[in-house]
């Protein structure tokens, strides 16, 4: 019973973005598959439409590739 609470604990390892610098947990943040930098949430979707496009299942890429219009 107690290593299924575990499952459910904020993690403690944490990512600089490269973008910003900041420290972010991975999961609430992703790594662009098309540039392939680690990217805190605000600089990875850039919005909740975009955050909202991962969950359904579809490809997303950062903010800047978008912005550039790298494919």
């Amino acid at each position: 019973m107690l290593r299924l609470i575990h499952m459910f604990a904020p993690s403690r390892h944490f990512a600089d973005c490269e973008e910003c610098g900041t420290a972010f947990d991975p999961v609430y943040g992703g790594a662009c598959r098309t540039c392939g930098r680690l990217l805190c949430p605000d600089h990875f979707f850039g919005s909740r439409v975009q955050r909202l496009r991962s969950l359904v299942g579809l490809e997303v890429r950062c903010v800047d590739c978008r912005a550039r219009g790298v494919r």
